[in-house]
């Protein structure tokens, strides 16, 4: 089945924004062929087979990135075994998070199935220093698993999503059955908090239960041990299978045996943040854990091969800048180290080095160059393309011109007030999933401002919430040349604002630049930049204010935050995945091009209300809304025609 996988298999590349994973499985006419993968965090396999080819640093090509049911260690092996991770030179790859999540942090799991085989999936975690995760054995994963949170898919199974296994807590289990037309599925996990690391591996497994019925399954799925105490339908996991009587790590199946299948990813998992209550205490502590803050700074700086860390294969080279650039002589850019007088750098920083994404690299780290990898696809990496030269020329730092002070307008008092946070409340904390505690902090993306800002978020978080119309005084962050710079910095140039003010990337500067970025609210105006010509339509202005004449600087359109991109079969107010259409649902939303273009989706103002039911929605019978595209009204549900 494995084999005939990889002569018949096509590739798919998919990758999306931010703290969410996404399962794709795909499935063959064979009994048992429940084949999957984890596209975000992007795991090894995955990132093999979109970006594989030859090259340092570069593995090999993966064609059949679902075909992991085989396993020689705890990543499973295709084309190429993951547990070695070696690049197309037969080097150790080097080690690349894929996200950055904190101990104990909720995350989004969203699953596709093209071919629904039953079963569940579960998620666990090894943090064992810093090795690109070749220390990790399966009883290290085994002693640190993720927690089953909510099932929160779009086409809930009766209006409340699959429910928790009292008995197992790590199982996420699939609703709807084999065959059926629904293929989209989301769950929530919590991470363990016991556990974090600058370089930790998240693995995958997932489980089919088409072959025989794993153990706890007819409690489960009878009602003594889910959390609703009700029985679930029978074609949710095939009764009358006899129980699978062994899991074998290898992946060999018969004997009782399901089939099952691993994925790896590379991720950081940060310290959880501190709260009232005392944490758990924690039973590991890795080599070097991480900070929120950047990476610290070598007073000698060091020499570097991925722009994260350091080299370590040769002592003498890591904190002498001549021996660094020797290494040099001879030797392709694709091979070449490169000198960093301030260490380096913080994935949250910049782009590090062979990273990148469709479209573009956002903010490339210093020295490296943003480059198209085929004429044939947009994606681009962040890569050295020139060698430092033994003698760089001197770079004057770049110099912090005046502030532009303009007449004072109106924005909501708590915006300057240094007591509260320049808009955000430091004290405030709220839950946007169950069970979850967290701060303003949490609001560092456009997907959970717009999703996440309700109720009393955004009175509370004005300023992450895009609330505020001011720029925080306090605020700094570091730009393409390495340097830390302020909002002042920023409204002096026009090119900067469109450079650092795109939500998408850069959503820090948007928050802390609201003004100088232009996203403050429709119903306060800007009052560092002087707003483009426009013909608004009319609105009630409650008050008049007198004429204010800022400071002339040149204005830019409002950058990706009051529009986005949505499926076309799904007219509502959010900025959600496409779907199948394109996994990369930050990429669809950072412009009108790319939303309408490959990801086939629908460019709408996230203010405007919805224009059409949601596949699957109810109370479709008699109401004012029509179903979207692709359904129709069929037993008071919007059903796929």
């Amino acid at each position: 089945d494995t084999q005939l996988c990889y002569y018949l298999a096509s590739k798919t590349s998919t990758t999306m924004k931010i703290a969410t994973i996404t399962l794709f499985f795909l499935g063959s006419t064979a009994k048992v062929a429940g084949h999957g993968y984890m596209s975000t965090p992007r795991t090894r396999n995955v990132y093999a087979s979109m970006f594989g080819g030859s090259g340092a640093g570069v593995p090999p090509p993966e064609n059949c990135e679902h075909c992991l049911n085989r396993n020689d260690g705890v990543c499973a092996k295709g084309h190429e075994n993951y547990d070695d991770w070696l690049d197309s030179q037969g080097n150790p790859m080097p080690w690349m998070s894929q996200d950055t999540f904190q101990a104990g942090e909720i995350i989004e799991v969203v699953s596709y199935m093209s071919t629904h085989h039953n079963g569940h999936i579960e998620l666990e975690v090894c943090c064992n220093g810093k090795d690109e995760g070749r220390n990790c054995v399966q009883s290290d994963f085994d002693a640190h698993p993720a927690t089953f949170v909510a099932d929160i898919s779009d086409n809930l199974w009766d209006g409340t999503g699959m429910p928790k296994d009292l008995n197992y807590p790590a199982r996420g289990y699939l609703a709807w059955g084999q065959g059926g037309s629904v293929k989209d599925f989301k769950m929530l996990f919590q991470l363990p908090e016991d556990v974090y690391g600058e370089e930790c591996l998240l693995q995958w497994w997932y489980v089919t239960a088409n072959s025989c019925s794993p153990y706890g399954y007819a409690d489960y799925f009878g009602g003594t041990s889910n959390e609703f105490g009700t029985t679930l339908p029978t074609p949710f996991w095939t009764p009358g299978l006899s129980e699978c009587l062994q899991y074998p790590q290898d992946g060999s199946v018969g004997g009782g045996a399901p089939e099952q299948f691993w994925n790896c990813a590379e991720v950081t998992i940060e310290p959880a943040i501190p709260t009232a209550s005392p944490a758990p205490t924690t039973t590991y502590e890795p080599t070097n854990s991480p900070t929120k803050s950047s990476a610290p700074s070598i007073p000698n700086g060091c020499c570097t091969f991925s722009w994260g860390d350091c080299v370590d294969w040769n002592a003498g080279m890591i904190e002498d800048r001549d021996l660094c650039l020797a290494y040099n002589e001879g030797r392709s850019a694709a091979e070449q180290v490169y000198w960093l007088p301030s260490g380096p750098y913080d994935s949250s920083e910049c782009t590090l080095r062979w990273m990148g994404q469709n479209g573009g690299c956002p903010y490339c780290c210093p020295g490296l160059t943003c480059v198209q990898q085929s004429p044939d696809n947009d994606y681009m990496q962040c890569l050295l393309v020139e060698a430092e030269p033994t003698t760089p020329a001197p770079i004057d730092p770049p110099t912090t011109p005046a502030p532009v002070t303009p007449a004072p307008v109106a924005p909501p008092p708590f915006c300057d007030d240094a007591s509260f946070g320049y808009g955000n409340d430091p004290n405030f904390v709220f839950s946007p999933w169950t069970g979850s505690s967290v701060s303003c902090d949490w609001v560092n993306t456009n997907w959970r401002k717009n999703n996440k800002c309700t109720e009393d978020v955004p009175t509370n978080c004005a300023r992450n919430c895009l609330e505020c119309c001011s720029d925080d005084p306090t605020f700094t962050f570091i730009n393409t040349e390495g340097s830390i710079m302020d909002c002042a910095w920023l409204a002096a140039d026009p090119s900067r604002i469109n450079t650092f003010c795109q939500v998408s990337n850069r959503f820090e500067v948007v928050a802390g630049c609201s003004a100088t970025c232009d996203v403050c609210p429709t119903t306060n105006a800007p009052i560092t930049l002087t707003p483009a010509p426009v013909t608004p339509a009319p609105v009630v202005v409650p008050v008049t204010p007198a004429p204010v004449t800022p400071a002339p600087v040149t204005a830019v359109a409002p950058v990706g935050v009051y529009y986005c991109c949505v499926p076309k079969n799904d007219f509502q107010q959010d900025c959600r995945d496409p779907g199948a259409s394109h996994p990369d649902g930050q990429w669809c939303s950072d412009n009108q091009g790319n939303c309408e273009g490959n990801c086939n989706g629908a460019w709408v103002n996230v203010l405007d209300p919805p224009q059409c039911l949601s596949w699957y929605a109810m109370d479709c019978d008699g109401n004012a809304l029509p179903c979207c595209d692709g359904s129709t009204c069929t037993n008071n549900q919007c059903l796929q025609a």
